[in-house]
């Protein structure tokens, strides 16, 4: 058994994101890190810090490869679609073959139930994060940033990986759901789950970690517990500022920083970010 972890986007939470990746104890692992020579804490901030191969040094010497973070204009809009394009190329170059490839955000989570099970016979398949149309159907969103599966079918997803008009004609999400029904078979891994840590969201990862130990341990205990966050994050209508969206609390706070519309203006209850953290702590200390 042999398998690749491949690894982009900015290095932002890593140091958090790493906590919650499954997948690490896997023998045999390969990792290759396609990340920007810099990296910020926002969308839109002109405060960078420099990236080295050695940040990553905790994942045991992967392979890291670093590129300006302008590159991906040259042929992309969307820099995770710039990654899957330099997949395409590694995974052409490289001798290996591999049994299973997982394709992850460097800041975000990464786990998937029943991975002994997944390990033991790989399926032909790729595996994205939920389903990908209903009753026939395309749907209109699912996230497009992290995957798994067979060899064959990743490469056969980087090989072919569709030119950025497709993308923007149908938008990056929905341009994705209609390229995967396009090209493979619809498999939905139940358990399979990918969330982006952002840095106002550290302390709940943070207080996870400290009440319950290693994550991977009891990956439902910990889906179980962020499925209750979510819940508490009662889903905000804010088409009262001119936004079709529905964001959840946490989401705005983060991204009132590089909005431009009228989600830099929204405005907490009182307490309301304070009481959400005070209410989750409460909940993982029974």
């Amino acid at each position: 058994m042999k398998c690749l972890y491949f690894l982009y986007g900015e290095k932002r939470t890593f140091e958090t994101a790493r906590k919650f990746w499954n997948i690490l104890d896997i023998p045999n692992l390969d990792i290759v890190i396609h990340t920007p020579s810099t990296t910020s804490e926002y969308l839109g901030s002109s405060n960078f810090e420099s990236v080295t191969e050695e940040d990553f040094n905790t994942l045991n010497n992967p392979k890291v490869f670093l590129y300006d973070r302008k590159d991906f204009l040259n042929t992309d809009n969307h820099v995770l679609h710039y990654s899957f394009r330099f997949l395409s190329k590694y995974l052409n170059e490289c001798d290996d073959v591999y049994d299973c490839i997982f394709i992850g955000r460097v800041d975000s989570t990464f786990y998937i139930k029943d991975l002994e099970k997944l390990l033991n016979d790989v399926p032909n398949q790729i595996y994205p994060l939920g389903q990908l149309s209903n009753n026939g159907e395309p749907l209109q969103h699912i996230p497009d940033h992290a995957f798994f599966g067979s060899h064959e079918m990743i490469k056969k997803f980087a090989d072919n990986f569709p030119n950025t008009e497709f993308f923007n004609e149908s938008g990056p999400h929905k341009g994705m759901i209609l390229y995967l029904l396009s090209m493979f078979e619809e498999k939905y891994w139940k358990g399979f789950q990918s969330y982006h840590i952002r840095p106002n969201e550290i302390k709940y990862y943070d207080a996870y970690v400290n009440e319950n130990g290693d994550p991977k341990l009891d990956i439902d205990k910990f889906i179980t517990t962020f499925q209750y966050l979510n819940n508490k994050l009662s889903i905000i209508d804010l088409s009262h500022i001119g936004l079709t969206d529905r964001e959840n609390i946490l989401e705005i706070e983060y991204k009132k920083q590089f909005r431009s519309d009228g989600m830099k203006d929204y405005k907490f209850e009182n307490n309301q970010l304070e009481n959400l953290f005070s209410s989750f702590v409460k909940y993982i200390k029974g």
